[in-house]
């Protein structure tokens, strides 16, 4: 392989960076989901082994567990907006495609997030690697309560 031009070296440079930024986005919200699920499932717990439990307190675990769902799926509307600018990039290594600027990709992205709105959330929300563990732990707190 030949050198590469300070245009190709700027466009490594932003590649290496959106994939970095991307794989850092599955990192956080795996922990993230790590924390929710084993949280809910000790304060479900704890909840339910008290006689006089109140009621506001599986809302509230509800709520939170639903707070969480929809952050995630933020989340991946704003991760997946950063795909297009990725792709084109690996189209201009693998030479079906040339793009001429670097350092593009929040301008990108912006654009792309402005164009999704409510339905690209709703997309996400129900994408089985985005609702599990939400809709398994709201079930469970909905059967703690039934059988409560």
């Amino acid at each position: 392989m030949g050198s590469m031009s300070d245009l190709d070296r700027a466009l490594q440079k932003e590649y290496l960076h959106l994939s970095a930024v991307w794989d850092d986005f599955d990192r956080r919200i795996l922990t993230i989901k790590g924390w929710t699920s084993v949280g809910s499932i000790a304060a479900m717990f704890a909840w339910a082994s008290k006689a006089e439990a109140s009621m506001g307190f599986a809302v509230g675990l509800a709520l939170l567990i639903i707070s969480m769902w929809v952050l995630e799926a933020q989340w991946k509307v704003f991760q997946h907006s950063n795909g297009p600018r990725i792709d084109a990039l690996e189209a201009h290594f693998a030479g079906t495609d040339v793009v001429r600027h670097p350092f593009q990709s929040h301008l990108k992205s912006r654009r792309i997030q402005e164009g999704w709105g409510p339905g690209a959330l709703l997309k996400w929300f129900w994408k089985p690697f985005v609702w599990i563990p939400y809709l398994p732990l709201l079930i469970m707190i909905l059967l703690t309560i039934y059988v409560r």
